[in-house]
């Protein structure tokens, strides 16, 4: 469970949350959707550990987040995928992010085949998507955070990583502007 009460956040002048609160149970996919510049990569990236200008309360499986052991327990992937490439092939790269040895089903469920020798920051941005969610579904961990997933997928990939995301057992928040069908769907203005 992911739980955050009165949560406030300010950047100079702008105050993107105030005494905000929000519950995601276990197992619960749930899609934040607001405009560009509403703060969803804001709270994004608090929920990832990288901000920590905020107040409030902020709980992963009942523990402050500021005293959880984060990369064990939450696999994200951030709008821009050249962020989290840091190695020098594909293969490497997926064992980097998940922790785990590559195995033949990950290749093939994201097609990854004639890639895994080429350098991640040679791959389309579309490619590079791919290898990020075939890291982060091979670490297998528990909660999910995603910011503008289906960014440069083409329709076949968007559904096809949606349809992965809500057949897991993941906890799951997705951050988005585009709409994307799901029973819990939270808007930010």
């Amino acid at each position: 469970m992911i739980e955050i009460h009165n949560l406030a956040v300010n950047r100079g002048e702008k105050e993107l949350y105030k005494n905000f609160d929000l519950t995601v149970e276990t197992g619960e996919k749930f899609v934040i959707m607001g405009k560009i510049g509403c703060g969803k990569t804001t709270l994004f990236n608090i929920l990832t550990g990288f901000d920590k200008n905020y107040t409030g309360d902020i709980s992963i499986a009942g523990k402050n987040i500021k005293d959880c052991d984060l990369p064990n327990m939450i696999s994200f992937i951030g709008q821009n995928p050249d962020y989290q490439l840091l190695t020098l092939n594909v293969k490497n790269e997926v064992e980097f992010l998940s922790g785990k040895k590559i195995n033949k089903k990950i290749i093939r469920d994201f097609e990854l085949e004639r890639l895994l020798e080429r350098n991640p920051m040679t791959l389309s941005s579309s490619e590079k998507r791919k290898v990020l969610f075939a890291g982060v579904f091979l670490a297998d961990l528990p909660y999910l955070i995603l910011d503008e997933p289906t960014a440069d997928l083409d329709k076949y990939w968007s559904n096809k990583i949606l349809d992965k995301i809500w057949t897991s057992d993941k906890t799951i928040i997705i951050f988005t502007h585009r709409k994307i069908k799901c029973e819990n769907i939270f808007n930010i203005k």
